[in-house]
């Protein structure tokens, strides 16, 4: 489907929308049966690679075809943008930005963390314990994606001072792979700022109908 899909943006009401227009005579599509995220970190990138310098900016939108392109440099945070857009923008981004990072997916999430929860919420995350961190983040799903339904749990494990907390999508069977290390990054960069200590991770990707990332941590 999408080699029959095109993008184009529109600005109504200060709001950037995704027209989607099919080349197929007759066929009518769904914005929102479109997996589709918001531009919050669309900005992130622009403004890291605006801090990169120059040279790195223009490499990264040489990558782009002339529709991603504008995508990038018209997105607003109000905005919902097509999914796999979002993941070729990110996947060149990460290979400049974060190049030197053994995931640099992983990073990518971990910096969106960082610029996102800056000033107030860090006071407040540094108030909380990492569960709730993590419920929180469960709660704000959907303040980013507009598929997939977020929840979590936690355990003790064995050693007592060391729990087990997990993050769970479900219904999104066609969540993109570079999202796995993202959403990790930026869970980890959210209870990062609780002063807890990461033991350990994994991810658990065998079930599409349910992506579950487990965290093993004590605090410090």
């Amino acid at each position: 489907m999408q080699d029959r899909i095109s993008y184009s943006l529109t600005n109504k009401n200060k709001f950037l929308l995704v027209n989607i227009k099919t080349k197929i005579k007759g066929e009518k599509i769904l914005l929102m049966d479109i997996p589709q995220y918001k531009g919050t970190n669309i900005m992130h990138i622009r403004k890291r690679l605006q801090e990169a310098g120059q040279a790195k900016e223009d490499l990264f939108c040489s990558k782009l075809s002339k529709g991603d392109l504008t995508i990038y440099k018209q997105a607003v945070a109000a905005g919902w943008y097509p999914m796999d857009v979002v993941v070729r923008i990110f996947t060149e981004a990460a290979k400049i930005l974060y190049a030197k990072q053994a995931k640099p997916f992983y990073a990518l999430g971990y910096d969106q963390a960082l610029d996102n929860l800056s000033g107030l919420y860090r006071t407040v995350l540094s108030g909380i314990s990492p569960d709730s961190a993590v419920e929180q983040s469960a709660r704000l799903w959907r303040t980013h994606f507009n598929s997939g339904e977020a929840s979590w749990s936690s355990v003790q494990t064995e050693v007592p001072s060391q729990r087990k907390v997990t993050f769970i999508v479900k219904n999104y069977p066609q969540l993109p792979a570079p999202f796995l290390d993202i959403v990790e990054g930026y869970i980890h960069g959210i209870v990062a700022f609780t002063h807890a200590q990461f033991l350990g991770s994994k991810i658990e990707s065998n079930n599409p109908q349910e992506w579950r990332w487990n965290w093993i941590y004590k605090l410090e």
